[in-house]
């Protein structure tokens, strides 16, 4: 549920990519939503991954998107989250509480299993 107030809104989350990345970390998420803040800065967001943070790229994040940086995990799936409480007033309410996805983030540990063709020029 989301809990809306006449001078606070929370974040919601509409849907991210990739929905897959490696155990150990470095996939870059776009998280696409609403309320996600005027200025997402480290000290005002936190994005976690299946409970792991999930490093901000402040540069490249704006009102409606967000991209972070997944940290290490074994293999699991969990949700996205996106944490925000901002002070400022700056569009004329605060940005205050957490959004969920409604998909899971999967941390998978690839392996080759076979490789095709097996000759090829020379």
């Amino acid at each position: 549920d989301i809990l809306w107030s006449r001078d606070t809104c929370p974040p919601v989350i509409y849907e991210f990519t990739p929905v897959s990345g490696p155990i150990e970390g470095g996939t870059n998420i776009t998280i696409l939503g609403d309320n996600l803040g005027d200025m997402a800065v480290a000290d005002t967001h936190i994005v976690r991954v299946r409970g792991h943070e999930c490093t901000l790229v402040e540069h490249a994040s704006d009102f409606n998107k967000l991209v972070c940086t997944t940290s290490p995990s074994e293999v699991a799936e969990g949700l996205v989250t996106v944490e925000v409480q901002e002070q400022s007033a700056v569009l004329g309410y605060t940005i205050s509480g957490t959004g969920y996805s409604s998909l899971h983030f999967s941390y998978m540990d690839p392996q080759v299993m076979s490789i095709s063709p097996t000759l090829g020029p020379q």
